[in-house]
């Protein structure tokens, strides 16, 4: 029996496709045989997981985005980058990652996080990226009509403005300390 170990690692993403065994018998008899090779690169690239923020999620405080790397060979680096901006920043190596990050440091609004990662072969994964929402203030609501100070009865009509840095979806109005809301007409103005 003869062995023989071949690195396909070391190909990165163009592997062989087909490997010919050349067999020389003691008399000098030559045969060349193929072998075709099935490899699977999809199955070699590191998988990287995303666990906080969630997806679609809202953040109030400051807060961390990380996360694990799996893959056979061991990883050798990740790097993350907010918003799509910029290049890739190296954040380390290992099957785990968290980068804290401070409220202050990023403005309000929608935010997308991608992170990949590359194992000891220099294989990279996909890139994964969650969306993910800044929230760093409650929404703002004004009472313009009527004034607050003037008595009123009968039937009234409110008008108000409402705002916040990621828009307002809706305005709900509470007549029993909040027991129960009724649905406003319109949402930021």
């Amino acid at each position: 029996m003869v062995a023989f170990e071949i690195d396909l690692e070391k190909y990165g993403t163009n592997p062989p496709s087909e490997i010919i065994i050349r067999t020389v018998d003691a008399s000098g008899n030559v045969r060349n045989q193929s072998v075709k090779l099935k490899i699977n690169l999809e199955a070699n690239k590191p998988k990287v997981e995303i666990q906080t923020p969630a997806e679609g999620g809202f953040v109030k405080n400051d807060f961390s985005i990380s996360g694990m790397v799996f893959d056979d060979d061991g990883v050798a680096a990740i790097y993350y980058r907010l918003d799509k901006t910029g290049e890739f920043t190296r954040i380390g190596e290992g099957n785990s990652f968290d980068i804290p990050i401070l409220l202050a440091e990023i403005a309000d609004d929608k935010h997308v996080v991608e992170v990949k990662a590359a194992d000891t072969g220099g294989t990279e994964s996909d890139i994964m990226t969650v969306n993910f929402i800044v929230s760093k203030e409650e929404p703002k609501t004004k009472i313009i009509a009527p004034i607050v100070e003037k008595t009123v009865t009968g039937t009234i009509k409110m008008t108000g403005q409402s705002s916040d840095a990621n828009g307002i979806k809706e305005v709900y109005l509470s007549f029993d300390n909040g027991n129960t809301y009724n649905k406003a007409d319109g949402t930021e103005n």
